[in-house]
């Protein structure tokens, strides 16, 4: 009432006080109405950071609008740092609920290529799906993108979208684990249905797989490489490390890394990452910036190599293509957003190599071991990794 001057004098900064009582109780509404008011510097001083942190809030609550927003601002870089992978994540969740703004930008970023295979036939399909809305720049798309297709593919386009269906508003999961972001499930998996939550692991003996443990907890089935059944042979829930055996598997495996791991030495994350999302494998460069995580934990490494929700239980490696640690998670920005009014950057962290390796002779798993070895350019790195590196499905 305040906002729209209903009742009451308009006023911008008592609308705010009202918003943020309610958005502070959990309100996704107010949440997202608070963030376009820090956008528009509406009743708050302009805050593109504080914006995101309330969106956050609203789109893990489901709300499309929120999530529509929070993908153009990570598409644009404003409040975060620029990340097209994510962008399309929160595209996707607002565009499956019917939001046209969504469904046209996901269509421009499967048209551009960008945080997703370039597609043009699924550009097409969502930039159908967005033109029902009316809009003129949506309906240009259509016709731009359906240029771009055969005949076959254009009909195949538009009978899926004839067939389809907006999903229901459902919470994501995203900031407690480093798993995929997942909606929470309705019902039991079965064979064909996607997997509830992803992560990564990589091989260190014949049919064994190590992980996080947050990764395989709660998990009724796993899947490791795409192909193979697996089962949790040991957790250890205190250093965040699973292993799973599998009956047969990929037969490359690891080497880890004896000795000391050095501050300033480059490291390597190799992984699943937005698993759905990206096309598989992938590896991104960086530095170890600490040798203990927060609090001076020693069971940690901090990196700057960026990971992303997925990387979780794959290898960190270094320039011989060894294994110096497990990546596990990334700083969790909204909370450190809200206590220091930044968001972090390039701040994630790893399981010290040693951690493991007291974990593997516990369980008795013969693995490899080596003090040092050759430095190798980076694409050669890449391809030993994923030899050995293995992405992990689970069903709840």
């Amino acid at each position: 009432m305040y906002l729209l001057g209903q009742g009451v004098p308009k006023d911008d900064q008592q609308a705010v006080f009202w918003f943020r009582k309610a958005a502070e109780q959990g309100d996704a509404v107010s949440q997202s109405l608070l963030g376009t008011a820090y956008v528009d510097g509406r009743g708050v001083p302009k805050d593109d950071q504080q914006a995101v942190v309330w969106y956050r809030k609203a789109a893990e609550q489901g709300r499309a609008e929120a999530q529509s927003i929070l993908g153009l601002m990570y598409a644009d870089g404003r409040g975060v740092p620029k990340d097209d992978q994510l962008a399309v994540f929160w595209y996707r969740k607002a565009a499956e609920q019917g939001q046209a703004e969504a469904q046209s930008n996901l269509g421009l970023m499967y048209a551009n290529g960008r945080g997703v295979p370039k597609d043009d036939q699924l550009a097409y399909f969502w930039s159908l799906l967005a033109s029902v809305e009316g809009e003129a720049i949506s309906i240009r798309n259509r016709s731009l993108f359906g240029q771009r297709v055969s005949a076959s593919q254009r009909a195949a386009a538009q009978t899926d979208a004839r067939e389809w269906k907006p999903k229901a508003a459902a919470p994501v999961r995203f900031l407690a684990t480093n798993r995929v972001p997942s909606v929470a499930p309705t019902s039991m998996p079965t064979q064909r249905e996607a997997a509830n939550s992803t992560g990564s692991g990589f091989c260190v003996a014949s049919a064994r797989v190590v992980t996080n443990h947050h990764v395989t907890q709660g998990c009724t089935r796993l899947r490791v490489g795409g192909q193979f059944e697996g089962r949790v042979l040991s957790n250890d829930a205190r250093n965040d490390l699973a292993l799973i055996a599998l009956q047969s598997g990929p037969t490359e495996v690891a080497t880890v890394r004896t000795g000391k791991v050095k501050v300033g030495e480059a490291a390597l994350a190799a992984g699943f990452p937005l698993s759905g999302l990206l096309s598989g494998f992938n590896i991104t460069t960086g530095n170890v910036s600490s040798l203990a995580g927060l609090r001076g934990d020693t069971q940690f490494l901090q990196i700057t190599a960026p990971i992303q929700a997925g990387n979780s239980g794959g290898p960190l490696l270094n320039t011989s293509s060894n294994v110096i640690g497990i990546v596990v998670s990334k700083l969790n920005a909204l909370k450190v957003a809200n206590a220091t009014g930044d968001v972090p950057q390039n701040v994630n962290f790893a399981i010290n190599a040693n951690v493991l390796a007291s974990f593997l002779d516990a369980n008795g798993v013969d693995y490899k071991t080596a003090t040092r070895g050759p430095v190798l350019p980076t694409h050669e790195i890449a391809r030993r990794a994923q030899a050995f590196t293995v992405l992990i499905e689970c069903w709840n």
